[in-house]
């Protein structure tokens, strides 16, 4: 039986675009893994006082057939 696993990027350092492309690869790649469905990239401002640049943000829905503790090790 397989499950949908929502899972987040960020990024706000360097090519922010090239780290959330090689992050829905890897994650594709993972065995029993398929990304079912992503959202549109968005670009938000980071929250606190700390000077740092926006992100891209990028939600994937992810079907899996590992039981829930097997794909949370993949992101450990």
């Amino acid at each position: 039986m397989s499950e949908i696993a929502y899972i987040a990027l960020g990024s706000n350092l360097g090519d922010r675009h090239a780290y959330l492309s090689r992050a829905r690869e890897a994650i594709a790649a993972i065995p029993e893994c398929r990304v079912a469905a992503t959202s549109a990239v968005e670009e938000t401002a980071p929250l606190g006082d700390l000077a740092q640049p926006p992100y891209l943000n990028q939600m994937l829905a992810v079907e899996t057939t590992l039981a829930h503790p097997d794909y949370l090790a993949w992101f450990n």
